[in-house]
């Protein structure tokens, strides 16, 4: 009951009964998206309105969704609402209106972002709405990055859901990670199972295949779980963004289990009588103590205790990993001190 009466206020609205607001005319949010990847409307003030499906943690974002849609796979039912001036954005689950200005935010060679901004009146009309249903995601364009692109961009903005999805690139310092939706996590098509990761293909005729079948998570919404290749992804429900040149789901729910950290790595080495080893070894950086006022070493001089500490990693990789082969190039040495330093710990 309570379902449809909102259901029914919205409709009203639509129909111009509710309050109108200053703004050209009331518009839905697949008026504002149209069906190409910029807005028909950019750069008007338009009265909209739509039920919140997500709030960004910077609470400087927020992101608005048709609560019927318009049935048509070509234009989104969703949109981004940013403004620096937002200090007190509506909740999840608030039906919303609100008069704004269409912007296509684009920066250097990234695709254009819409965006409703400079807002100017924002009303609440109901509290806890149901949301929009996801649009479920088990199989992406898997080659052509136009495919990809056009795949995204009708679900800008919108709710979206994945089951059963495969981390294919670790949680990065931005907070960001990388899955497979199931019907893409196949071998032959990038995926290697054995190490869980995504690596780049050719397609012959000089073209590459830049896996656009990778679903990028990101943080903006809630904080990620570190998570590694080969991790799994139970349920994954997010709103579809774009930033920093990416498409992105900001995750909202989020069931993922990482694996146990891996052991250490130690090398298995086949060997006889007589076998001579030949090992490069790149140390990094391995800088002594002193700053030397001939040199630019300021920001590479450790101090005694960070230098004790690589030391003693370095010389632990020698002895259990490398297996003390019998000759060792290194590089990234400051000079003949600081590597008779670490032969030392070796021998």
């Amino acid at each position: 009951m309570v379902r449809t009466a909102l259901k029914l206020l919205f409709l009203l609205w639509l129909a111009g009964v509710v309050g109108q607001a200053q703004s050209d005319e009331p518009v839905t949010i697949m008026a504002i998206q149209g069906a190409g990847p910029t807005s028909p409307l950019d750069g008007r003030t338009v009265e909209t309105a739509g039920v919140v499906t997500a709030v960004g943690a910077d609470g400087r974002q927020f992101w608005i969704q048709d609560p019927a849609g318009d049935g048509d796979p070509a234009t989104s039912d969703g949109v981004r609402v940013g403004d620096r001036n937002l200090n007190d954005p509506p909740p999840v689950g608030a039906l919303v209106r609100l008069v704004a200005r269409v912007r296509e935010e684009r920066f250097g060679q990234a695709l254009p972002r819409t965006t409703l901004g400079d807002v100017r009146q924002l009303d609440v009309l109901a509290q806890n709405h149901p949301l929009p249903e996801p649009v479920w995601i088990d199989d992406l364009p898997d080659a052509s990055l136009r495919e990809g692109i056009e795949f995204w961009e009708r679900l800008e903005g919108m709710r979206v859901r994945l089951e059963g999805a495969t981390v294919v690139a670790p949680t990065s310092r931005f907070g960001e990670f990388a899955v497979l939706a199931p019907r893409d996590a196949r071998p032959g098509s990038g995926y290697v199972p054995r190490t869980g990761v995504l690596l780049l293909g050719d397609l012959g005729g000089g073209r590459v295949d830049y896996n656009p079948e990778r679903v990028l998570v990101d943080d903006a919404v809630a904080p990620t779980p570190d998570l590694r290749p080969g991790d799994a992804v139970a349920a994954l429900t997010g709103v579809v963004g774009y930033t920093f040149g990416a498409w992105k789901v900001q995750h909202t729910e989020l069931d993922a289990a990482a694996a146990p950290p891996p052991g250490a790595p130690v090398s298995a080495r086949w060997e006889r009588p007589g076998t001579l080893r030949v090992t490069t070894f790149n140390l990094e950086n391995l800088f002594d103590t002193e700053n030397d006022p001939r040199k630019d070493d300021e920001d590479s001089t450790p101090t005694p205790q960070q230098l004790e500490v690589k030391l003693a990693k370095l010389a632990a990789a020698l002895e259990l990993e490398l297996a003390l082969p019998e000759i060792v190039v290194l590089q990234e040495a400051e000079n003949q001190a600081v590597l008779a330093a670490l032969a030392a710990r070796v021998n």
